[in-house]
């Protein structure tokens, strides 16, 4: 290995933040995708409103499709892609800020249901712009989960299973795993086993969920 002179450090450190830069471009959206996301958004928007419960009896400080829009923007171009090819819905889910968990039960912050083709995500009806920096909310690891169902799970054979997804390791990490870990949680939250789907939406009901869970 070559010994550096204090002539060659500056020259290190310039190639190092070039290095560094080009890595951060590549990890960000071309502008191919950037472009072409807020249609990806109108039509996974337009979708859920058809498909989902949109909670209008629940308390909502903006409207339902305004923080679904929150949340899809928090994702990538190519995850949006691979929901829609796959005919998955994104549906805002107002159950899951108050599921019932054992003190060691792990906390669900999303579901993926595989039969409904409907992923929620975590949804307390407040506008996060208006929400101190403590607590949690709707965008809390959204362009993430949302992400990791799309590279993960689909087109895997955990695609036809139905899915719970977390943050794991004092909340450093998150992931999507099998619904069947989460017997306990699912037991004491029996409505989680069907979807926040609209009424007119075919689903598995609740025992058929349950017969597949055991």
């Amino acid at each position: 290995m070559m010994n550096m002179t204090p002539l060659h450090r500056p020259v290190a450190g310039i190639l190092s933040a070039i290095f560094l830069a080009g890595a951060l471009t590549g990890c960000a959206e071309s502008d191919f995708d950037k472009a072409r996301k807020p249609e990806l958004i109108e039509r996974a928007v337009a979708t859920s409103l058809q498909r989902c419960d949109t909670q209008d009896k629940k308390p909502q400080e903006i409207p339902y499709e305004a923080r679904l829009r929150l949340v899809l923007e928090k994702a990538d171009s190519v995850a949006l892609d691979r929901l829609e090819e796959n005919g998955i819905a994104v549906c805002m889910d107002q159950r899951l800020p108050h599921v019932k968990t054992g003190f060691l039960d792990t906390r669900i912050k999303g579901i993926f249901y595989a039969e409904a083709k409907i992923v929620s995500m975590w949804d307390n009806g407040r506008n996060p712009a208006t929400q101190s920096w403590y607590e949690t909310n709707i965008l809390y690891r959204a362009g993430e989960s949302i992400e990791d169902l799309a590279d993960d799970v689909l087109g895997t054979p955990d695609a036809a299973k139905m899915q719970i997804g977390s943050t794991y390791g004092k909340g450093h990490s998150w992931d999507w795993r099998d619904a069947s870990r989460f017997s306990d949680e699912l037991e004491k939250n029996p409505d989680l086993k069907n979807p926040p789907a609209a009424k007119a939406e075919n689903f598995p009901s609740g025992p058929m969920l349950t017969a597949r869970l055991n």
